[in-house]
Order: structure tokens, then sequence, then C-alpha cells
């Protein structure tokens, strides 16, 4: 009887916490080749310190700020594009 008391206590004592979380809500949207993306086959993503999301794809190194793209490609003959932007 006081297990059952205590738990009914310790039940209504933590209902209005719960009822005080915010809903979650994730916002998502898909990129593609029409937002900007170099190439639809993605081999890697990582996000930098600035909040910047970097696409690796075979065609280019893609940078998005959240509204666009901006895509860095390797050209051989030029050694300083990829040092300068990292």
């Amino acid at each position: 009887m006081l297990t059952a008391r205590r738990s009914l206590i310790l039940l209504l004592f933590c209902m209005p916490l719960c009822s005080l979380t915010q809903p979650v809500t994730i916002k998502f949207a898909h990129l593609s080749t029409n937002s900007g993306l170099s190439q639809s086959n993605v081999t890697c993503i990582l996000q930098d310190r600035a909040g910047f999301l970097w696409f690796g794809t075979q065609n280019g190194l893609n940078r998005y700020d959240g509204y666009q793209f901006i895509i860095f490609r390797n050209d051989p003959k030029d050694s300083t594009v990829f040092p300068t932007i990292i």
C-alpha cells in the first residue's frame, strides 16, 4: 500500500512537468541538382564551425549556406584552388 501511494504521489508530481515540454518540430529540405548541387551522388557530408554544409561529390566540393550552393572544382593545372578556400 505504501509503495502504491508513493507511486501515485510521484506520478501526480511529474504530470505537470510533462505538460511543459515543447513539441519537437523538425524542418527538412531536400537538396538536389535542381537546388544547385553539382551532382546527385554525394559521397560525404560535413558541417563546419561556421554552419556551412559541405557536400563531396565526384564533380566537386559543394558548400551550402542554407540558401545557395557554391561549387569548388579541382583544376589540376592550378595548384592554388583548394589551399585558398580551406
